[in-house]
C-alpha cells in the first residue's frame, strides 16, 4: 500500500513494525463524520431512497402478519450477504438445513442461518440498548459459532494486521491495509459514538458513513463483510427508518462488488464521500 496514493485521504498512513522486524503501511482513517457536500445530484438520490424506505415500511404496517414476509426476506439476504464471501447454497438447502439439528447443517447452511441468528439477535438486544462495542463483538460471536473462521477469535477484536489483496498477496503489497490491532478499539469507540450522537446529517448517510468506516476499520480477524452489512439493517431499524428487517442490500453489493470495492478504496484516499454516498443509497 503505497503512502503516495493517500495524500488527500480522510486519515493517515503510518508505517508500522511487523512481527518479523519488517516495516509495513496501515491506514488509519479519521474520526467519523467527513466534509460532505450535498450537491443536487445527492439531495434527490437521498429524497427518494427516503421516499422508498417509507414506502417499505408502510408496507410492512399494513400486513397483518409481517413475519410472512419478513423471514423469507431475512434468509434472501443471508444466502447473497455469506454468496459475497464466497459461499454457495441455495434457498431450498437453506430451508431444508433450518429442520436439522445443528450437527447435520452443512458449514454453508450453517453460514446462513448463522447470518439471520445474528439479525435477530441484535435487532433483540437495540430494543432496549444502544448499538456499542459490546452489541457488535456479541454479534460477531453469533455470527461464527461452528463455522469457518471459528478459531479466529469469534467476539473479539482482532490482534493480528489483517489486509486486503489477492489470494497470494502479502501485507507489504497489499491494496489495502486496515489499522493496525493496536488501533482497532479506539476506532471502534468513536464510530460508536458517532452513531449514537444526534447530528444534522441525514440517518441514510449516516448509514452510508458507517459501512465506510466499519469495513475501512476491518475490526476483525473474519467476518467484516457480513457484520458490516447486517449493521446496515440493524442501525436502519433501530433509528426508525425501517420497522422490520426488509431490507435486501447484499444482492446489490454483489452485482455491482467490482464498483463497490473501488469507492471503498478510493473514498479513503480522496477523503471524498459523495461518490460513495450516492452509491450506497
Amino acid at each position: 500500500m503505497e503512502a503516495e496514493n493517500y495524500k488527500n485521504a480522510f486519515g493517515k498512513v503510518v508505517q508500522v513494525d511487523g512481527v518479523n522486524g519488517d516495516q509495513y503501511n496501515v491506514f488509519i482513517p479519521n474520526p467519523l463524520p467527513p466534509n460532505i457536500e450535498f450537491d443536487e445530484e445527492l439531495v434527490l438520490i437521498l429524497s427518494r431512497a427516503e421516499e422508498k424506505l417509507g414506502k417499505l415500511s408502510g408496507i410492512c404496517l399494513t400486513l397483518p402478519s409481517p413475519n410472512l414476509l419478513i423471514i423469507p426476506y431475512l434468509r434472501k439476504e443471508a444466502i447473497m450477504s455469506t454468496r459475497i464471501e464466497g459461499t454457495r447454497i441455495s434457498m431450498q438447502e437453506v430451508l431444508l438445513s433450518e429442520a436439522k439439528e445443528r450437527e447435520e447443517k452443512t458449514k454453508d447452511a450453517q453460514e446462513v442461518v448463522n447470518y439471520i441468528n445474528t439479525v435477530n439477535y441484535a435487532l433483540t438486544k437495540i430494543e432496549k440498548s444502544p448499538i456499542n462495542v459490546e452489541l457488535i463483538k456479541e454479534m460477531h460471536k453469533v455470527l461464527m459459532e461452528g463455522v469457518r473462521g471459528d478459531d479466529k477469535a469469534p467476539g473479539e477484536f482482532r490482534e493480528v494486521q489483517n489486509w486486503i489483496g489477492s489470494e497470494l498477496s502479502k501485507v507489504s503489497n497489499a491494496n489495502f491495509v486496515p489499522p493496525n490491532p493496536e488501533a482497532v478499539p479506539k476506532l471502534m469507540e468513536d464510530l460508536i459514538e458517532y452513531l449514537n450522537t444526534e447530528h444534522n446529517v441525514p440517518v441514510l448517510v449516516r448509514c452510508a458513513l458507517m459501512h465506510y468506516q466499519f469495513e475501512t476499520i476491518h475490526p476483525f480477524c473474519d467476518g467484516n463483510g457480513r457484520i458490516g452489512r447486517s449493521l446496515i439493517t440493524v442501525y436502519l431499524c433501530k433509528k426508525k427508518k425501517i420497522i422490520k428487517p426488509l431490507l435486501y442490500i447484499s444482492e446489490f453489493f454483489e452485482k455491482h462488488r467490482l464498483e463497490y470495492n473501488e469507492l471503498l478504496l478510493k473514498t479513503g484516499q480522496t477523503g471524498k464521500f459523495e461518490g460513495w454516498i450516492k452509491f450506497f443509497l
